[in-house]
């Protein structure tokens, strides 16, 4: 029993450090639909618009077709020490276990620590690669990025602030503490500032 736990952690170990390492088709499947709302909602004519987003959708279904044989290719290699197991121990798959509760803990355990092992070298960047993922969705789809900023200056507009002439302008280099700093401005009440 001892043994069957080891391979189920090293198998579900597999196939979480597989996903994590052929991460790139998931993003582009993140990218892609975002792109596609984009498209959806910008103000150009109907058959730029429609040129646009059947791009856009070519490219997003191109995404899930990757990252369905990515999900296949890290199943398929994380299974191989299980099916291994069960060869050599003359066992079918079917008769295996993985329903009781020790089972479940070997493969929760493997499955964690796959993600949580370094895939790859550090970011030269300093922004995780969820961060750079969120930063191109953010800034890579002008009309959604405008209908927010549109959505967020009526919510500004609500508060039926007075104008005024003095600014407090935050600027400065990625990295640098601006958000933090800006954040801290805006939670006094004399100052108001754009989300």
């Amino acid at each position: 029993m001892h043994t069957y736990l080891i391979v189920l952690l090293v198998s579900f170990f597999l196939i979480a450090y597989l996903l994590k390492v052929l991460k790139k088709p998931f993003y582009l499947i993140a990218e892609s639909s975002l792109s596609v709302v984009d498209g959806l909602v910008s103000k150009l004519d109907e058959d730029e618009k429609v040129n646009l987003v059947q791009m856009h959708t070519s490219q997003l279904v191109v995404a899930c077709f990757k990252s369905f044989l990515v999900a296949v290719l890290s199943i398929g290699v994380g299974l191989i020490p299980v099916f291994c197991y069960s060869f050599f121990q003359n066992v079918t798959f079917n008769d295996l276990n993985f329903t009781s509760l020790k089972p479940i803990i070997s493969i929760s355990i493997g499955s964690t620590i796959g993600f949580l092992i370094p895939a790859k070298r550090k970011n030269k960047s300093g922004y995780s690669d969820l961060s750079q993922l969120l930063h191109r969705l953010a800034l890579n789809n002008y009309n959604i990025a405008y209908k927010l900023f549109k959505i967020e200056v009526k919510k500004i507009e609500k508060l039926e602030l007075q104008g005024r002439e003095k600014f407090v302008i935050v600027s400065g280099l990625a990295r640098s503490g601006t958000t933090s700093l800006m954040n801290r401005l805006a939670e006094n009440n004399k100052l108001t500032s754009l989300n």
